[in-house]
């Protein structure tokens, strides 16, 4: 019995020894990825955002200080952005939300519609995009449930070439 249980202790351990690494070396792949993909780019132009309330909020409540996602498609576009015709973008958000991803889609102003092509996908332990080519708008997807709270503090957008 005892026997048992130590073998059961150490594969545990084992297992969530895994799970800790696994999760280090991830979670650091995108800014290592990023410092890769900048190294010798030149910053252009740098855009941040603190407020939102000219940004266009839908299926979003407001809440006291926070957001709630009033459905499971809530969002929250630009206003038109300066399109610096750069080569790249770094796109960094400060999110806090209880979802696990957030999405980042972006167009140019002759283009009709945000599409999932032009979108990014980020974890919520590392919300930093880099986007080639340039863009006029960009939209937050800042959760995918009804009921969600979120709130977005800050929006920073670095311009390469």
């Amino acid at each position: 019995m005892v026997k048992i249980l130590y073998k059961s202790y150490s594969i545990l351990i084992i297992l969530l020894f895994i799970i800790v690494m696994y999760s280090i070396l991830f979670f650091n792949i995108n800014n290592e990825d990023i410092k890769w993909q900048l190294k010798d780019a030149t910053i252009v132009a740098e855009s941040q955002f603190d407020t939102f309330q000219e940004w266009k909020k839908s299926n979003i409540k407001n809440e006291n200080e926070e957001l709630i996602s009033t459905n499971n498609d809530p969002f929250i576009i630009s206003p038109s952005i300066k399109n610096y015709k750069t080569k790249k973008a770094l796109i960094e958000l400060d999110v806090k939300t209880d979802s696990s991803t957030v999405q980042i889609f972006y167009k140019k102003a002759n283009e009709p519609q945000f599409t999932e092509e032009k979108s990014k996908v980020l974890k919520t332990n590392s919300l930093k995009a880099i986007i080639d080519g340039d863009f006029d708008q960009i939209r937050i997807d800042p959760t995918e449930k009804k009921g969600s709270h979120f709130k977005i503090i800050h929006v920073d957008i670095k311009w390469f070439n």
